[in-house]
């Protein structure tokens, strides 16, 4: 589940945890259940977020959000209607397939337009 259970410093890592009004059921790794009372217990959840890489595949609102230069979706669906914007995905054909952008096509898409100082576009 990527959540631990701080208890007076005992740590350790939850596989299920099920919340009643009797308190909180913890099964941790070595399947053994402990009742806790929710009260001097600190529940801290750590998502399991993958690090950014070129691979990482994108929708438009989080290009939008990761790079200020695209200002919303909207755009970036100009620049595809143009055939001007970054390489993309869509799942299926028509209206209906869902866009998706590789965040290394967005690095490309930007580097081709970088302009170096007192030359021409890179």
């Amino acid at each position: 589940m990527g959540i631990s259970v701080n208890n007076s410093g005992l740590v350790f890592r939850i596989v299920s945890a099920t919340i009643s009004s009797m308190g909180i059921t913890i099964e941790s790794g070595d399947s053994t259940k402990q009742q806790k009372n929710l009260k001097g217990v600190t529940v801290a959840a750590k998502t399991n977020v993958a690090p950014k890489t070129n691979d990482e595949l994108l929708t438009p609102a989080g290009v939008c959000d990761d790079y200020s230069v695209f200002r919303n979706p909207g755009a970036l669906a100009e620049l595809r209607w143009r055939g001007t914007g970054p390489d993309y995905i869509k799942t299926a054909p028509g209206r209906s397939g869902r866009v998706f952008y590789r965040r290394s096509s967005i690095e490309k898409w930007l580097d081709e337009r970088t302009v170096t100082v007192g030359g021409a576009a890179a």
